[in-house]
């Protein structure tokens, strides 16, 4: 897709690369924190108002 947009003018190479990063930084934030904060979280709303919900 980001050759495609630099392809037709849509994009300069280095806008593709840069969201390229960013893109990755974020994924790898998002990735870590749920599977340091999801498992916890889950486990605690069981117990509470919200069982029948999540069961």
């Amino acid at each position: 897709m980001g050759a495609s947009r630099v392809y037709v003018g849509a994009h300069y190479p280095h806008d593709v690369l840069v969201a390229l990063v960013a893109g990755g930084v974020v994924a790898f934030a998002a990735t870590w924190s749920a599977r340091r904060y999801a498992a916890p979280m889950v486990a605690r709303l069981r117990g509470g108002a919200l069982k029948p919900l999540l069961a």
